[in-house]
């Protein structure tokens, strides 16, 4: 088995266990609203809800002893393992166990490639709290006023914001070289990826496993010195590993869509254009994905058709815009969908007269 397959089982061993069913095998949980459930770990308080499970989020956190984290994470704690070191290919053998999935023996190169996977995610998951902590008020409204995206939103997401200069120097430095969330020169770390930019993370079971940023005003520009044109992309998602770009982990990929954790437990999901556009529908309590762009690459539509199969419909709601770019994105997506198979309905969006473009995240708003 090759090292992308190990690290691949990463996510399908995630995929498989819910952190509910994991903790309520040793904690007595109860539901305390919505997709939250609570219960004590050891000797009950006077609540008995210290530990607090988050479905959705497939996170934990223990407010007697300050620990949490995802299901990897409690597999660590009650078997006295340390799930973000060296006892990692321990707790991922207990946790494929638990998900009836065959972990065949890694070689020493396996297992170096699926922790240095789940380091990086970590980390990612480190970096959306330090982006998280930079946004002022002034942020959140801006953010509230562009997208509607509310403040409480805002901090279910961990949206965030990269402030122009060092952001992430407290965070260990040989994972972050390999994150693709800086740019390294000569071996030594250089400048941040995502400065001056509105950060969204791609949460999955419970981790940051990607990243992208919006710019603002205060992004760096890119200025094309031939044509002088303002060439700075509107988002900028992260580095991956390429030619040039050796230092950047193989493990950090273009792959995942936003909003993946959505479709846990769901019979139905809607497929928007944009991450705001998707954060809006969060928001409202739609399933959700977005590939935040015009439609699904070609290499993605199979992890796309496996997702969509467990479904009964898919609705596709790109943008409503002059050019149609959107309409020919949905109708691509929506070919690929229903050769496979899956019912899927286009939503067009209302245009008022005179606008020559209106997404889903505008439409919410209004």
């Amino acid at each position: 088995m090759s090292s992308a397959d190990n690290r691949d089982k990463i996510d399908e061993i995630k995929d498989l266990l819910d952190i509910v069913d994991v903790i309520g095998k040793s904690v007595n949980l109860h539901h305390i609203g919505g997709n939250e459930y609570a219960g004590t770990v050891g000797t009950a308080g006077s609540s008995g809800e210290s530990l607090k499970v988050d479905k959705d989020g497939q996170v934990w956190k223990d407010f007697k002893n300050g620990k949490g984290g995802d299901v990897f994470d409690w597999i660590g704690n009650i078997n006295g393992l340390d799930a973000r070191g060296a006892d990692f290919p321990e707790v991922l053998r207990i946790a494929a166990d638990l998900a009836g999935v065959e972990l065949e023996e890694m070689t020493e190169e396996e297992r170096d490639a699926a922790k240095e996977k789940a380091d990086i995610h970590n980390l990612f998951t480190a970096a959306a709290e330090v982006y998280h902590k930079n946004l002022t008020p002034e942020l959140y409204d801006h953010i509230k006023e562009k997208w509607g995206i509310t403040r409480e939103t805002v901090d279910r997401f961990k949206i965030g914001y990269a402030i122009p200069g060092r952001n992430l120097k407290e965070l260990d430095n040989t994972t972050l070289k390999k994150s693709g969330l800086v740019f390294v020169n000569g071996g030594m770390t250089g400048g941040e990826v995502f400065q001056g930019r509105i950060t969204f993370p791609y949460w999955k079971n419970g981790k940051v496993v990607y990243l992208i940023g919006r710019e603002t005003e205060e992004t760096p520009r890119i200025i094309n010195k031939e044509t002088g044109k303002d060439e700075t992309p509107k988002y900028q998602k992260l580095l991956v590993h390429k030619e040039g770009r050796e230092y950047v982990s193989s493990s950090v990929q273009n792959s995942y869509f936003y909003g993946e954790d959505s479709l846990r437990g769901s019979d139905y999901c809607i497929i928007t254009e944009g991450v705001a556009d998707c954060i809006a529908m969060l928001q409202t309590g739609f399933p959700c994905i977005s590939p935040v762009t015009v439609q699904f690459r070609e290499k993605d539509n199979p992890k796309l058709i496996s997702l969509a199969k467990r479904l009964n419909l898919v609705y596709i709601c790109n943008d409503n815009e002059s050019n149609k770019a959107g309409l020919k994105g949905a109708l691509n997506t929506a070919e690929a969908l229903e050769g496979a198979g899956i019912e899927t309905r286009i939503i067009i969006l209302p245009k008022p007269e005179g606008i020559d473009k209106i997404d889903i995240a505008d439409y919410m708003k209004e």
